[in-house]
């Protein structure tokens, strides 16, 4: 029917008949990499190793990892799990906008994964016209943003490009590495007329991507094959939503040459089958080492049929389709999922005729061969992130999970008199703005910026104002969606600090999953497992008491000021004009 959501044809039409017999899902995220088995509508075993993030100096924007070592966690995950179940389907989520480059021949990594944290080009976007930036938001549904993986993926192939043309006598001899890394993308122009056709040689043993283009390729018996997921695809700002492919006019903005990209192709496919032992280009005895067992790594346990892959999809994208499956009001127009951790992402389902907000994202969720499902995205860049970077400021917890706690118990005693500008990872929606400065800057309720250091008493004081900082960015992007409803997830999500106020000041119906795997389980129902309420446990969905009734109820226990809160949203609003011109009244 012309302007209804209905997601779950896609996956009875693309999967077919569903088997009794576990579905394999990895999820591949910033620090860990997992492999979860699920079985007759539950989860019953997840595999998980860690895996390390590089941060370069403050103000790089350098946030890197180790592909070898992403490659041996998600292979030693394969084959602990592996040895007890077997499998006989598969899907695989990955964290969006995370690029590399690898060897097309021998899939060896050429580079460090650049994480979708990372955002050393962002420079690069202010040299971007109006003209230019229309453009960009037209044809890919998104706002160009730091992190978007043009940008990263501008810089890997300028990395080979400058390597190899150094080499080849083709640059001026006196254009020094560290230099030409560290001016602008755009400025550099390595990829210019006159050196595009020598580029796309250079350049042609190499492929770059996604992340999970790479991984995909590692782990299915169709590695020569280099195809991209379209929800991995749609978060480049290099691929147009009409088309459903690449756009030439979007990669010359970027000076990006598609030659080396791999193909963008629907969500739900026949990706491969899981091969049964790890691939030869594999330090089998790093991966080994990483595993809780001493067997070797290559010994998989083989299966009668190898498990097809069939879902490649972006891990805020699953989450959503997880949610729906539960609940199948979260499609309704007025509801959206909001997932709090090192981000923070809004989603909510779009129609067939439905457009985003001019200053939110447009995102494709999911799409077989001939129809694509989005929806309307706000992001922010600054929530798991910003409390890491608290804790490394002040060193008054030992982790994000104890300054929750504290602040939580806390939460009532006196009225907090210090407004957070809160700029980790730059402004992302509805403002879209660059890191400029230090990215946490306090102030008190007259105005008056406050110097970083603070006495031990007021820490607790600053770290209640950054969580309002999230609470008033999160809803300067829900009054945008036109939301009734939410439905929360994540581990930020259990901050009592932070969803009685988002309450408060919102007026929305707040509800708590208590399912805390909502990509594994999205990953798990595209691949072809059936999901219920019970399965995600929907009796015990808790929902946050609104306006009126907090007002009433929790008051009493948590002696929530709301007119003290009201005027602390005020003065943020003021400081984020003055400071960062960045205006809440869109």
């Amino acid at each position: 029917m012309p302007g209804q959501v209905v997601i779950n044809n896609v996956v009875k039409d693309v999967i077919g008949k569903q088997a009794p017999a576990c579905t394999l899902v990895f999820d591949v995220g910033t620090q860990s990499v997992r492999a979860a088995a699920v079985c007759n509508n539950r989860i019953v075993a997840i595999e998980q190793h860690g895996i390390a993030l590089r941060h370069g100096e403050r103000g790089s924007g350098r946030v890197e990892q180790d592909a070898r070592q992403v490659r041996d966690a998600l292979f030693a995950c394969l084959y602990k799990i592996s040895k007890v179940y077997v499998f006989t389907r598969a899907a695989l989520v990955c964290q969006r906008s995370s690029v590399l480059a690898w060897q097309r021949d021998s899939l060896q990594p050429r580079s460090p994964i650049l994480s979708w944290m990372d955002t050393r080009a962002a420079g690069s976007l202010e040299q971007l016209s109006a003209d230019q930036l229309s453009q960009l938001k037209q044809r890919s549904g998104l706002w160009p943003n730091a992190h978007c993986a043009a940008l990263k993926l501008a810089f890997l192939q300028q990395s080979v490009l400058q390597e190899n043309l150094l080499q080849e006598n083709l640059l001026q001899e006196n254009l020094e590495q560290e230099g030409l890394l560290q001016q602008s993308l755009l400025q550099q122009g390595l990829l210019q007329k006159r050196h595009r056709a020598a580029g796309d040689d250079i350049l042609s043993p190499f492929c770059f991507g996604p992340l999970a283009c790479w991984l995909q390729s590692l782990l299915t018996d169709k590695h020569q094959d280099f195809f991209c997921d379209e929800s991995h695809a749609a978060r480049s700002l290099l691929w147009n939503r009409s088309e459903a492919n690449w756009d030439v006019e979007l990669a010359a903005i970027f000076n990006v040459s598609l030659a080396p990209l791999p193909k963008p192709l629907p969500v739900l496919r026949k990706w491969g089958r899981i091969k049964n032992t790890v691939s030869s280009n594999v330090d089998v005895k790093h991966a080994a080492s990483t595993a809780t067992t001493k067997a070797p790594v290559n010994n998989i346990r083989p299966t009668n049929k190898a498990p097809e892959l069939s879902v490649v999809i972006g891990d805020q994208n699953a989450a959503f389709f997880a949610l729906q499956q539960i609940l199948p009001e979260s499609l309704q127009r007025d509801s959206a999922l909001l997932n709090l951790g090192t981000g923070a992402f809004i989603l909510k389902a779009l129609t067939t005729t439905q457009k985003a907000h001019k200053r939110l994202l447009q995102t494709l969720i999911v799409s077989d061969k001939v129809r694509r499902y989005e929806a309307e995205e706000a992001c922010i860049n600054g929530c798991g992130s910003a409390l890491a970077r608290w804790l490394e400021l002040s060193g008054a917890y030992d982790s994000q999970r104890d300054l929750i706690c504290d602040v939580d118990d806390t939460q009532g005693e006196g009225e907090l008199d210090y407004c957070c500008l809160n700029q980790c990872g730059g402004l992302a929606s509805p403002w879209w703005q660059v890191e400029r400065g230090e990215p946490l800057r306090f102030f008190n309720l007259r105005g008056a910026e406050l110097p970083c250091q603070c006495p031990s008493a007021e820490l607790r004081f600053r770290a209640q104002a950054l969580l309002e900082s999230i609470v008033f960015m999160l809803l300067c992007n829900t009054n945008l969606m036109q939301l009734q409803r939410l439905y929360l997830s994540g581990g930020l999500a259990r901050s009592r600090f932070l969803t009685d106020r988002l309450c408060v000041l919102s007026g929305l119906k707040i509800y708590l999953l208590t399912q805390t795997e909502l990509s594994v389980s999205g990953g798990a129902a595209l691949a072809g497992e059936t999901l219920t309420a019970e399965a995600l446990k929907p009796k015990r969905l808790r929902p946050a008491l609104h306006k009126q009734c907090l007002q009433k109820q929790c008051l009493q226990k948590a002696a929530i000021n709301v007119p003290a809160l009201k005027r602390r949203f005020a003065c943020w609003r003021a400081l984020m004009r003055r400071e960062l011109g960045a205006s809440c009244e869109l």
